[in-house]
């Protein structure tokens, strides 16, 4: 135990809270663990016939479990397992918003369901998605999204996830994957960690395979602190893994000047050991940098496949540069992973990712089987239906609502309206555009975005809605022209003006913002068009699409602006949700996962410049101030805080009550010793375990593991990472106190204290409300930490009148700071307060616990 102690002092002194860029400093840790340590009855059994199934597995079909084959049907396919009756290896399928592919349904993405705030129509929808992925022959669905979390507003792929709010994030990564994993798919969760920006987080050489020209050298490095990583960051993947995640997927950044998918001490150490996890790491596409760094630092899979593994995996095997050890666990972990989550009864794969053509040939190579691609099987359900629909209404926030100008009625004189901008319908290029931005659009651009298989655009569901309660409607899907934008607004009783920006991945890019926004302006002339419409119709309502936040300043307090509904990408049925909010079919109830501020200066910001660009940096300065926490902590005043939307109806909290279930100790309980470690078979290495069989027919595009020659095997490797030759014999026989379960110590879910609320509906309308819970931790100087942390949250629908009673659960968890010296999470001595409310900003203290 000496080298252990000792390294958890070096690692503690290497991560400094502040830092500058210079001062992060190479961590590592090695050897990599091998998996199920640790008492899970499910997993345990999953492992027990994985284990023995790898005994049986032979060199070859070992590495082709880990590497990607080039080609194949799916977003990703290893190679095959003839043995096993894995002929066509495992399939991976994109995306965090549903099926990327035909008759299937695009889903309200992930910050749409942070935004509905509503626990059991996350479950919903994650259950509705994960049985299309099985219908279609999907074995594992890369989702859910929890890096980036968003922290920078104009981040491209903040929408994928679910907001810069750690505890938000955990919760609906927990029901994501344990939705997921229920209809028999296995969630990958991504991407590991800190990837927070689009620019520079691909290096120069992937760059220029896209196209592009760029001035960094190296991808982008995310520069963080210990702290700041555990709280913030690590939290939602913590609590994926305590739900069951099959797979993570590292990401291309760099994590404090490390590549993430060869970074040991994220992989090993905290993934691994801290966090014990049992299933498998898998690159990003194209993410692996260097073979045999990748496999000792933790990696498990590379996807799509390239060379670094795949025969040179086996080459590594054989002359001993990488222990077969290491092998024998990531076939374990992929195959554990895939009974764990039912992958041996998922259908037959019935679809081509890249390709909608229904015949052509398997490998795109003109030599191989001509095949049916696509059967078009479809996919969608009732409970697809409704999961996507329900989700798309409560992701909506009503932001201002002057007067009751909403709902559209016609007691409040609403004869006639007209919907104004190029938002409104469908883009002209199609509703699967993927760097278009001329109408209205369900989800962002790249490979998160998913594909329609039909689209209710804004003018098809208002238009219909109208057509029913006999409300005439003009529209004129113009941005520029400004003389007919003002003719069609003039007359009406209501003026519906549609604005919003789009962002995504670098892959693409609309107006020269790749993938991050340039700005947190209104594209298409947005702010424009909403001035001029305003200045002819003293009811204008503006709709705001966003993928974050927005600058509303120039509008917000324009008096002919009576109501504003903002939404995030709300999938197929973007237009059925927005008309039934409008029209009062449903009570708004959306809440901001995120904060919107007055100042864009009070966000944090993209890094635009690579400086230098042979090392481009991203320095974490903001530590665990994101979002709320930043402008509580500087008191900062938002535009619109966390958590706040309005509604239809008015609500009241009362009689709230604190219970004491267990008083937390200061430190973690030392959870139970690990499990035996497992000890494989001897694996055959001669020459006829790995060289190309004789006749073996080789098609150009799929990438094989067997190898053409004899492998030297008495030559030494010279240029292992640093640190694996002084770690790689070290054994534990214990977990460390932060670790023991799977997501970490099990005692950090222990419920501490109980907290019930009356929440009351005193307005007209029936609805529903989202009571939100704080705390506020004890200050001290060595563990700062903001004024109020949500801690907890639920969303109650009451009718008009009614009342009912919300319970909170306060974990272990819920009051733990991350201490760097014991690398573990401890309950501060002191008094923490709580509070209950609607968002961050207006809440009440209903009483405290003190501990002593």
């Amino acid at each position: 135990m000496i080298s252990r102690i000792v390294f958890v002092v070096l690692s503690t002194l290497l991560y400094i809270s502040g830092c500058k860029a210079d001062e992060y400093e190479e961590l590592f840790y090695y050897p990599a663990p091998q998996g199920n340590r640790v008492v899970d009855a499910k997993w345990n059994e999953a492992y027990a016939t994985a284990r023995s199934l790898v005994d049986g597995l032979t060199l070859i079909e070992k590495v082709n479990i880990t590497t990607g084959t080039t080609v194949g049907r799916c977003s990703g396919n290893t190679g095959a397992i003839e043995s096993l009756n894995i002929t066509n290896g495992i399939c991976m399928s994109d995306g965090p918003a549903g099926v990327n592919a035909d008759l299937a349904t695009l889903f309200p993405n992930g910050m749409s369901i942070a935004t509905t705030f509503n626990k059991a129509l996350a479950s919903k929808r994650a259950q509705a998605m994960g049985k299309e992925f099985f219908a279609k022959g999907i074995q594992y669905a890369l989702s859910p999204c929890f890096g980036p979390i968003g922290i920078k507003a104009a981040g491209g792929r903040g929408w994928e996830g679910f907001g810069p709010d750690p505890y938000v994030e955990g919760v609906f990564a927990g029901l994501t994957v344990a939705g997921l994993q229920s209809s028999g798919v296995g969630a990958v969760g991504k991407h590991l960690i800190a990837n927070e920006q689009e620019h520079f987080r691909l290096d120069k050489t992937f760059y220029e395979t896209l196209g592009f020209t760029t001035d960094n050298t190296e991808s982008i490095s995310s520069d963080l602190d210990d702290r700041s990583l555990h709280e913030m960051y690590l939290w939602p993947f913590a609590e994926a893994v305590h739900n069951g995640l099959a797979s993570v997927m590292c990401s291309y950044n760099r994590v404090n000047g490390t590549y993430a998918c060869e970074n040991s001490y994220l992989l090993n150490n905290i993934l691994k050991t801290e966090l014990e996890f049992p299933g498998f790491v898998v690159s990003d596409w194209y993410a692996q940098k260097h073979g045999v760094n990748s496999a000792l630092a933790g990696l498990d899979m590379i996807m799509p496949g390239t060379e670094l593994w795949g025969p040179s995996l086996t080459e590594m095997i054989v002359n001993g540069t990488v222990p077969v050890s290491r092998l024998d666990d990531m076939a374990t972990r992929i195959l554990a992973s895939y009974l764990y989550v039912g992958g041996d009864k998922v259908p037959e794969t019935n679809y081509y990712a890249s390709s909608e053509e229904k015949f052509g040939y398997q490998y795109f190579d003109n030599e191989s089987a001509l095949i049916t691609m696509n059967e078009y099987v479809d996919v969608r359900t009732e409970l697809s239906y409704e999961a996507s629909l329900e989700n798309a209404i409560e992701a909506i926030v009503l932001l201002k609502n002057v007067n009751e100008s909403l709902p559209l009625t016609k007691a409040n004189g609403i004869n006639r309206i007209a919907l104004l901008g190029s938002l409104a319908g469908t883009d002209p290029a199609g509703i699967n555009c993927d760097s278009c931005f001329n109408g209205s659009t369900p989800n962002g651009y790249g490979s998160g975005h998913g594909r329609a298989s039909f689209f209710v655009s804004p003018e098809m569901g208002i238009g219909s809605r109208a057509f029913e309660e006999k409300v005439a409607m003009e529209v004129v899907r113009e941005d520029w022209d400004m003389e007919t934008v003002q003719d069609g607004a003039i007359y009406q009783d209501a003026a519906i003006v549609f604005v919003g920006a789009a962002s995504g991945e670098d892959l693409f890019s609309i107006d020269e913002n790749y993938g991050d926004r340039n700005n947190l302006t209104l594209w298409n002339n947005g702010d424009n068009l909403i001035s001029n419409v305003t200045f002819v119709n003293p009811n204008t309502i503006v709709v705001v699409a966003a993928p974050g936040p927005i600058n509303l300043e120039s509008f917000i307090d324009n008096e002919n602006v009576t109501a504003i509904l903002y939404h995030n990408y709300l999938g197929d049925q973007t237009g059925t949700a927005l008309a039934k909010i409008l029209f009062g079919d449903e009570n708004p109830s959306g809440r901001l996962p995120y904060t919107i501020a007055k100042d864009d200066s009070d966000y944090i910001p993209v890094v635009y410049v690579a400086d230098p660009p042979n090392d481009p940096r991203d320095v974490f300065n903001h530590t665990i101030y994101l979002d709320y926490r930043y402008f509580d902590e500087y008191n900062i005043e938002p535009r619109f805080e966390f958590g706040f939307g309005l509604s239809y109806s008015d609500f009241t909290t009362t009689n709230a009550t604190i219970k004491t279930i267990m008083e937390p100790s200061y430190e973690l309980p030392m959870a139970a010793k690990y499990l035996d470690t497992y000890n494989y078979t001897a694996t055959d290495l001669s020459e006829s375990s790995y060289l190309f069989p004789e006749d073996f027919h080789e098609y150009s595009s799929y990438l094989y593991c067997y190898l053409d020659e004899s492998v030297n095997t008495s030559s030494t490797y010279e240029y292992y990472p640093n640190g694996y030759l002084d770690q790689k014999d070290r054994t534990f026989d214990a977990p460390t106190l932060a670790a023991g379960g799977l997501g970490g110590n099990p005692a950090l879910w222990d419920v501490t204290y109980q907290v019930t609320v009356d929440v009351k509906n005193v307005g007209k309308y029936a609805g529903k409300y989202v009571p939100q819970l704080y705390v506020a931790y004890p200050q001290s100087t060595e563990f700062p930490s903001p004024p109020l942390q949500l801690r907890g949250f639920d969303k109650v629908g009451l009718e008009a009148g009614n009342s009912t009673t919300v319970t909170f659960d306060i974990t272990r968890k819920d009051l733990s700071v991350w201490d760097t010296v014991s690398q573990s999470w401890i309950v501060q001595r002191g008094t923490y307060g709580i509070y209950v409310g609607s968002s961050s900003r207006d809440n009440a203290k209903i009483g405290e616990v003190t501990l002593v």
